[in-house]
């Protein structure tokens, strides 16, 4: 995950490091270990995991310290995830998709069925899904979604990243 400019990554023996990609300089982050962390995500000087026993943490980076955001097992059933903005988006095992924001508050973003989405990714203000290979970029606000391409465009897409939407090009000048 990146955290404030920092890639924040896990190691076998289940340790936070946080590598600054400017100096190439790495820090472990405290002395916790992340051995059953399913999913790692990051936002502004924080990372957000889930553990394998559904329990979602969120540790700030600068200062090492962790605190759990919701329940234990909360997020037992997530099988993908996403940043949009400073929320995390989740797809439930069931379809349901959530965002949760720092303070863990959690919310359902929409009652449409996410269930057979294939990969979801993170923009700055919004997230992207791929599902039946047609690629939508979705709200977290409302839930709004609206297809990028034709249908079927994105039948060879295996991953995904969202750029910062203030950068501006024209794809047109690839053509």
């Amino acid at each position: 995950g990146v955290a404030g400019g920092l890639v924040v990554t896990v190691d076998k023996l289940g340790d936070l490091w946080a590598t600054d990609p400017r100096t190439q300089e790495s820090r472990k982050v405290n002395e916790d270990k992340y051995t059953h962390s399913r999913f790692l995500f990051g936002a502004g000087a924080e990372v957000y995991t889930i553990d394998q026993d559904g329990s979602l943490w969120a540790t700030d980076v600068v200062a090492g310290t962790w605190r759990r955001l919701n329940d234990a097992g909360a997020f037992r059933d997530t099988v993908m995830g996403a940043m949009a903005g400073n929320e995390l988006v989740t797809i439930e095992t069931n379809g349901a998709i959530y965002a949760t924001a720092p303070s863990g508050a959690c919310r359902r973003v929409s009652t449409d069925n996410y269930s057979r989405t294939q990969l979801i990714f993170s923009g700055t203000t919004r997230f992207f899904t791929l599902e039946n290979n047609n690629l939508y970029a979705v709200d977290p606000a409302n839930g709004s979604c609206r297809q990028l391409g034709g249908p079927g465009d994105f039948a060879n897409t295996r991953l995904g990243a969202g750029m910062d939407e203030s950068f501006n090009f024209d794809l047109a000048a690839f053509s």
